[in-house]
């Protein structure tokens, strides 16, 4: 004899795979997404953060891009939500240092660089002095960041926060756990 038990067993395994998730939206009930729907959903964030960072630096080096940023297989939790996990390649993350002269000129590096170029614009930093120095990549003199007020440093900047936010936003009924860098979240 089939108990009642195994049968509710049974339904909650089926309302919980990706073939039950379809089924009951064809029959107007919503049950959560599927793998391949929080896949897609993964590359619309990807997407915004990747916006995100190219409305914060202004120059032709982007902070992120498709090649730098990349999404983790997405994994199903006990509780039937999915985990989305951002990662960056650390070397795409860093940037040399400036240069205290042009490299035609025997430049050499003024400082160590940055390890976290996403941390250093979502975090920013309180300096006592500006750094002058030239960007090889940019091949132009350039003088550090400025706050506001034309005082050193760079005022912290919450675009990653704000992209995750708008992307809730667009899908609210997406219930997906959001992983990346703790350097990453604003202040």
């Amino acid at each position: 004899m089939v108990s009642q038990n195994y049968i509710l067993d049974k339904l909650n395994e089926f309302v919980r795979s990706d073939k039950g998730k379809k089924y009951l939206r064809e029959k107007g009930v919503y049950a959560g997404v599927t793998k391949e729907e929080a896949k897609e959903a993964a590359n619309v964030l990807k997407r915004m953060i990747i916006d995100a960072s190219m409305g914060v630096c202004k120059s032709s080096k982007m902070l992120l891009d498709d090649y730098s940023i990349k999404i983790n297989p997405v994994r199903e939790q006990k509780d039937g939500r999915y985990k989305i996990t951002l990662t960056v390649n650390k070397d795409d993350l860093a940037r040399e240092s400036l240069l205290n002269k042009s490299p035609w000129n025997g430049g050499e590096p003024i400082g160590s660089g940055v390890y976290d170029i996403v941390g250093l614009f979502t975090q920013g930093y309180k300096a006592n002095k500006f750094v002058y120095g030239w960007w090889d990549s940019e091949s132009s003199y350039v003088r550090s960041h400025s706050l506001a007020n034309g005082t050193p440093g760079l005022k912290p900047n919450d675009f990653i926060d704000k992209a995750i936010a708008g992307f809730k936003a667009t899908f609210p009924k997406y219930k997906m756990e959001i992983t990346y860098p703790s350097r990453w979240h604003s202040k």
